[in-house]
């Protein structure tokens, strides 16, 4: 029964949202999931998924640069942005694996596929809830996010590609990280991928799917006269 009533206060979470955006006029916002939320109502995993996929920039944690980075891709892209965490970093591949903690736009699932999972992790919000499970669907795009180093604003951006693990290693990469039914996209990164971990400042990887992306937010720096580090 404890678990149905978390389902349903995922979802009441979610219409709420889309009803304050509605009153208050909201184009964007960043919500402090836990401790908070997380803890006493519902997990926001579900509701951060589903307004993304509405085409809302928004973040989680209260997380202002995560969410200028949301309001900027999603400002270029016809696809909604997907952040999670730099889980783990492959240096001799070039390759990053972000695993959200269930939160993503469900547009984005490959061809497996969505289904949805409970939270999870009580130490990201006891009260548990809805999750996302998916792979993100594969195609090329960025790795990008908007930062302030000692009151200056700074973009970091690579290229990089979405893939699908081989079917056969899908199960086992998805249990590498303990929460397999968390969503995973499988990324290659372009370009020195130390360097670029080096000038991340942040857990959270940012994704935008787009050929022109890259192109497109390195003009949108320079247009807004912001510092632009590009791999």
């Amino acid at each position: 029964m404890e678990r149905v009533d978390g389902n349903f206060r995922s979802i009441r979470l979610y219409l709420a949202l889309k009803a304050l955006k509605e009153r208050d006029g909201f184009d964007y916002y960043t919500i402090q999931s836990f401790p908070g939320m997380g803890d006493y109502y519902a997990a926001t995993c579900f509701a951060q998924s589903m307004m993304l996929n509405d085409g809302v920039p928004t973040a989680t944690l209260s997380d202002f640069n995560t969410c200028l980075t949301s309001i900027m891709i999603m400002g270029l892209s016809k696809d909604p942005i997907y952040y999670g965490d730099l889980q783990h970093v492959d240096k001799k591949n070039n390759e990053i694996k972000i695993i959200g903690d269930g939160a993503v736009p469900p547009c984005l699932a490959n061809e497996a596929g969505v289904s949805l999972a409970g939270h999870g992790i009580p130490t990201e919000g006891e009260a548990g809830g809805l999750s996302i499970n998916l792979v993100c669907k594969s195609g090329k795009g960025v790795l990008a996010r908007i930062s302030r180093i000692n009151g200056e604003f700074k973009i970091v951006v690579a290229r990089c590609e979405v893939f699908q693990p081989d079917e056969k290693e899908l199960d086992a990469r998805r249990h590498e990280c303990g929460i397999p039914f968390w969503p995973h996209a499988f990324v290659k990164v372009d370009g020195d991928i130390g360097a670029l971990v080096e000038n991340w400042n942040n857990e959270y990887g940012c994704l935008g799917y787009g050929e022109d992306l890259y192109d497109q937010i390195v003009e949108f720096g320079n247009l807004m006269g912001i510092e632009v580090v590009t791999f």
